[in-house]
């Protein structure tokens, strides 16, 4: 047994702890804190005592602690040590995570925890197993914490100083599955360590296809495609941030053993190994399944993209990152609670049973590999933010833009090029020239998100319109929109008004926007999904006030439509946007910016009165042209290719160079929501239009549906206002 002094500035005693501790190990000479009550209670029972927690300045004969021949701990120099006394008051013990057995703290019991903060260095290596559960590069900081259970029965409480003692003695380095097994029950060992998680399983991620047409697209349309992906992951997810790793040791033969994301923290995340579109799983060639979900029977090599060709294996590379990024917003948004640290991975281990395998996938995960868990017999998946079999609901957005301005989609692909959307994940296959205008200049294969969301607004009126012109001729061609805005961190006032898209699309109504509750100041893994389908039916609606006369719509109610479905979009708390309300909604200030006059005190005006000005121009300006070229293709003799009537081909051209010049004064410097927002209004709504939004862990739209004999408060008051 090792004696180590403990107390404070007004005195100390010698307690004895266990040579196999922490504290024996590295020679543990003194605990002292600069309180001065500490001392006097160590003397008296646990639960007569006013102690709660202290900070102690360790002094340690060797602060060096090797491991083994790779890894070595140093305890940290100065204060370095916390105790802390636990009571009923502070149940359940370390937080309450719904996936998670809770450890209640019964009236009369009493845990005491053990603490000690330094560094694990690993001697030349990277990505090395810790032994804590994660694999390091180097070095890594880290918090090792013995909590020990003191139960009111059988027999009386110890004093505090016998409790200390006990808690010392069982904070251990449990780095191996032998030492678990050791691991006393009714005490529970925590490390916090940052490095890298890798995890196994099979799980799927759907993908939105947005099909659109640049302003010299081809009428009718040569393609019609609506393909409906979902990407298949079978292999491994590497998962890097800052982790808490804890293993309680329930009972004799019951371990819980659970890797929590630190709260307020971000994971980034890496998949490898095989990875498919739809039932293809187990490829890394996503260019070829891609393609091959668009259109079966593609050659990409005779369509002018083999292998050889350089931009192959970069449009591959853009495809990983972009799962990357869908991935790593899921995962985060599925473990972002605010209540503490969020459970990412928990088993429940049954110690009784195949302990060869059972100690395998314990050595295993406390290297940082905790794939095998997920398939151990012994082992109760309690929860797995990657996967399995679960589905991810994150989107991927694919947006192939400038699709309908070719023959085929093997043209396409002989032109083509790829840019990633580091905003939202997305990625735009296009063609070179249009890959210029959104392209950062100095990143290859990057898109600018402002100048993409431009081009992606124009290029939906203008599939919009094709769409309405190719008539019974061609295939319906459904045309997608999609919103996805994540944010690892904003306030609350910038997340009230980027969900007042629900209420313009009809998901909520203004009352159930305001009564659902944003009680972190700083919410988390914020995570917006919106999207609809425009019909051909609907396209036509658009451009015309009355789709059978094919009548325009009225200028002066389109600037209307506009200005009042932005100012919907709006935050009426924020100053300049209340400002920016009143302005869109008063005709005489708007009357007034028409003949340039524009009001002083609201400088963004300008911007929304030179938006919704040239929308509703492009809108209008469109409609008379179109109408034109659907009144041609209707007099088409039948089973002739519109293609070859040159009454159809003159006013199809006309219609084209009015998409031409009316896109390009298109400013789309609206908010994000606007273009899913005002389409829908054009539309006349019945869209489809659905939004989906989840931050601090918790889905909040849709509104949770609570059981009708029970329910919450949310509820009732949602019910009160509807």
């Amino acid at each position: 047994m090792a004696d180590i002094i403990i107390g404070d500035v007004t005195g100390t005693e010698t307690i004895k702890v266990a040579d196999s501790s922490l504290a024996g190990k590295s020679n543990l000479e003194s605990l002292i804190s600069g309180t001065t009550k500490f001392s006097s209670d160590l003397p008296q029972r646990m639960d007569l005592v006013n102690f709660q927690s202290a900070t102690f300045g360790g002094v340690y004969q060797s602060p060096k602690i090797k491991i083994d021949q790779t890894r070595t701990l140093t305890v940290k120099a100065g204060a370095n040590t916390v105790i802390t006394r636990y009571t009923a008051h502070d149940s359940p013990l370390l937080g309450s995570d719904p996936t998670v057995p809770k450890i209640a703290i019964g009236p009369g019991d009493y845990w005491v925890s053990f603490e000690v903060d330094g560094t694990l260095d690993v001697a030349g290596a990277k990505n090395f197993p810790s032994g804590f559960g994660v694999t390091v590069d180097l070095a890594s900081t880290v918090k090792l914490s013995g909590y020990t259970l003191f139960p009111s029965s059988p027999g009386p409480l110890p004093t505090l100083g016998d409790a200390i003692r006990a808690a010392i003695s069982n904070t251990a380095i449990l780095g191996s599955a032998a030492d678990v097994r050791k691991q006393k029950p009714g005490t529970v060992y925590v490390s916090d360590i940052s490095g890298t998680v890798t995890v196994g399983g099979s799980y799927s991620l759907p993908i939105g296809v947005n099909q659109l047409a640049l302003a010299e697209a081809l009428v009718p349309f040569k393609i019609a495609i609506n393909p409906a992906i979902t990407l298949k992951l079978g292999g491994s997810v590497a998962l890097t941030g800052d982790y808490s790793v804890r293993m309680w040791r329930k009972t004799d033969t019951e371990l819980v053993l659970g890797l929590f994301k630190k709260k307020g923290t971000t994971l980034s995340l890496t998949f490898s190994a095989g990875a498919g579109l739809g039932a293809n799983a187990g490829t890394t060639d996503l260019v070829k399944m891609f393609f091959g979900a668009i259109d079966p029977t593609i050659d990409l090599a005779t369509s002018g993209l083999p292998k050889s060709d350089p931009r192959y294996d970069a449009i591959n590379k853009v495809l990983s990152d972009c799962i990357n990024h869908a991935l790593q917003m899921s995962v985060n948004a599925s473990c972002a609670a605010s209540f503490g640290d969020e459970s990412a991975f928990v088993y429940s281990i049954d110690l009784t049973g195949d302990p060869a395998a059972t100690d395998a996938a314990i050595n295993a995960a406390l290297g940082g590999d905790w794939s095998r868990l997920s398939t151990l017999s012994t082992a109760k998946e309690l929860k797995n933010v990657v996967g399995g079999s679960r589905e991810r609901k994150t989107s991927l957005a694919i947006n192939l833009l400038g699709l309908f301005n070719y023959e085929s989609v093997s043209d396409f692909v002989k032109d083509f090029t790829v840019l990633h959307n580091d905003e939202d994940g997305s990625v735009t296959l296009t063609d070179r020239a249009t890959a210029t205008r959104i392209a950062v200049a100095s990143t290859p294969y990057l898109a600018n998100p402002d100048r993409l969301r431009l081009v992606l607004y124009e290029a939906m009126i203008a599939t919009a319109a094709y769409s309405a012109a190719g008539g019974k001729t061609t295939s319906s061609v459904e045309i997608s929109q999609s919103l996805l805005i994540y944010h690892a961190k904003t306030n609350p006032g910038a997340l009230r008004k980027e969900l007042r898209l629900a209420v313009a699309i009809g998901e909520l109504t203004p009352a159930q926007l305001d009564s659902i509750p944003i009680r972190n100041p700083k919410p988390a893994h914020v995570l917006i999904d919106a999207s609809q389908k425009i019909s051909g039916t609907q396209a036509v609606n658009m451009f015309f006030s009355d789709s059978i006369a094919r009548t325009p719509r009225d200028l002066g109610s389109l600037k209307k439509l506009g200005r009042r479905i932005l100012a919907g979009l709006l935050d009426p708390s924020d100053p300049v946007d209340e400002r920016r309300i009143q302005v869109l909604n008063n005709d005489s200030i708007w009357a007034q910016m028409d003949s340039q006059q524009f009001p002083q005190d609201s400088p963004a005006s300008y911007s929304d009165w030179y938006d919704v000005t040239f929308w509703s121009h492009a809108i209008h300006d469109t409609g008379t042209p179109l109408a034109a070229a659907i009144d041609a293709l209707d007099h088409v003799p039948v089973g002739t290719d519109p293609s070859t009537d040159k009454n159809f081909t003159d006013k199809r051209d006309a219609l084209r160079k009015a998409l031409g010049e009316v896109t390009r004064d298109t400013h789309a410097a609206f908010e994000k929501p606007w273009p899913i927002a005002i389409t829908y209004a054009l539309a006349g709504g019945s869209t489809g239009a659905a939004m989906t939004a989840r931050w601090d862990g918790t889905v909040q739209i849709p509104i949770p549906q609570q059981p009708a004999t029970q329910p919450n408060a949310l509820a009732k008051r949602i019910a009160a206002r509807s």
